[in-house]
């Protein structure tokens, strides 16, 4: 189950940068005219600086994503080969212990 915040990491906040990336590209493009117009021609680098920020977001969260799975599965095997470890060492002393009484 992918939980709500992995969500909003993956689908809402990168939908959000490119949102913002496309307002700000349409505020340099409506400076022509003005005394801001040398920043025209920067609207299209705008969009391409969202989309690859929205592009980090995404890998970022799936490599925290892997490492976090990397880890629980780490825990999850480490406190198994303990569990089976101590299993053992008590089934060999009852063993001992029978025939000791014998």
């Amino acid at each position: 189950m992918i939980t709500p915040r992995t969500l909003w990491r993956v689908l809402v906040m990168p939908t959000y940068i490119l949102i913002a990336g496309a307002v700000f590209a349409l505020a340099l493009r409506n400076t022509a005219g003005s005394i801001l117009s040398p920043l025209a021609p920067f609207a299209p680098w705008a969009i391409v600086m969202a989309a690859a920020l929205a592009l980090l977001s995404i890998a970022g969260v799936i490599l925290r994503w892997r490492r976090r799975l990397r880890a629980v599965r780490r825990v999850h095997a480490a406190s198994h080969a303990r569990v089976g470890a101590e299993w053992h060492d008590s089934d060999q002393s009852s063993v001992v212990q029978h025939a000791g009484r014998g």
